[in-house]
């Protein structure tokens, strides 16, 4: 429950302005005020805040009048932030700037002849020494973490891991040792992608939607009046676990079946429970599987109108993609960017 499109209207409007900068790389106050819909003087008075935090700063235009208002707008290039990817053994540092545009980035050829955690300790030493030496600490304004598996901070474990040999790893307690100054925040992968889907989504939707990752165990999240819930514990909900028929849980039924009718019919008696519950604007599911498309998507919506039959409710829009590889990395740098934002204008 931690991210969220804002708690109020004057934190959206914030981070509506700061997003439009961040997106464009710089911009103007007129062109984010036609943008967010926001009045020219909200923008302004939101901007100079954010030019006086040092979250932006500001050059003239020669085109125009000087003057503070005439002047581009676009994100401190000081900032960084640094996210670890551990999903796979080939792991990842990468640090971005405040727009997401990539300033370093390292990769690790995994050694077999050494155990999991003396490559990532060698990794991440190097990393260190290869990074921190030439450009300043102070500079990160955090540290995310992608883990394969839900993290349990009071045994500083990640739990359920897909990479079993990462299982003994305590993580929290590795990286306060190389990242003394930095507090990481631990993101199951899921629920970092699920971060990014919610947040492409335009507002009406977002602020009530359900999203589903199909790649087993199934994992998702729902949006609900702008904050995200993934589960009890910071895990990605077990929606694998809802049972489906008889003594079937949609996790086993989603391993045996292929045909879209089959699987349309699986997921309908999962979500149709889901639905009469929360009542989503919008349900995106998302899976690496070839069956992932259109055809899945209108079996599955003609498998619920068929149980939505008898009641007086219209049944949310349904999209089915293929899952985005990129898109959990994405998440995680919002979450820590927003993260960072919070703390910074308050």
């Amino acid at each position: 429950m931690e991210y969220s499109h804002g708690q109020n209207i004057k934190r959206e409007n914030i981070g509506a302005v700061f997003s439009a900068i961040a997106d464009s790389g710089k911009t103007s106050r007129a062109a984010i005020a036609a943008h967010t819909g926001l009045s020219l003087m909200t923008v302004g008075k939101i901007a100079d805040a954010l030019v006086d935090a040092g979250v932006l700063c500001q050059a003239k235009n020669g085109e125009v009048t000087p003057g503070r208002k005439a002047r581009i707008l676009a994100c401190a290039p000081e900032h960084r932030l640094l996210l670890l990817d551990l999903t796979a053994k080939d792991f990842r540092l990468t640090v971005l700037d405040l727009s997401f545009n990539v300033c370093h980035d390292a990769r690790h050829a995994y050694d077999g002849g050494m155990l999991c955690e003396e490559n990532l300790i060698f990794f991440l030493r190097n990393a260190v020494v290869g990074y921190l030496a030439s450009h300043a600490a102070a500079h990160l304004i955090g540290m995310a973490v992608l883990l394969p598996g839900a993290y349990d901070a009071a045994g500083d474990s990640i739990c359920g891991s897909r990479i079993p040999e990462l299982s003994p790893l305590r993580p929290g307690a590795l990286l306060q040792e190389l990242f003394p100054a930095l507090s990481p925040i631990m993101l199951e992968d899921t629920r970092a992608a699920a971060i990014s889907a919610l947040a492409e989504l335009p507002r009406e939707s977002a602020d009530s939607c359900l999203w589903l990752s199909l790649d087993r165990p199934v994992s998702g999240a729902f949006m609900v009046n702008g904050r995200l819930f993934t589960g009890s514990h910071g895990e990605s909900g077990c929606f694998g676990e809802i049972t489906v028929g008889t003594n079937f849980t949609l996790d086993q039924a989603l391993a045996g079946l292929r045909e879209p009718d089959e699987l349309a019919s699986a997921l309908s008696a999962a979500l149709h429970t889901v639905i009469a519950l929360f009542d989503p604007a919008q349900i995106i599911l998302e899976s690496s599987a070839p069956w992932a498309n259109e055809v899945l998507a209108e079996r599955l919506t003609a498998h619920l109108e068929q149980k939505n039959a008898h009641r007086h409710r219209s049944l949310p829009p349904i999209a089915v993609t293929q899952k985005q590889m990129g898109r959990a990395m994405r998440g995680a740098a919002l979450h820590l960017r927003n993260t960072w934002l919070d703390s910074a204008i308050h």
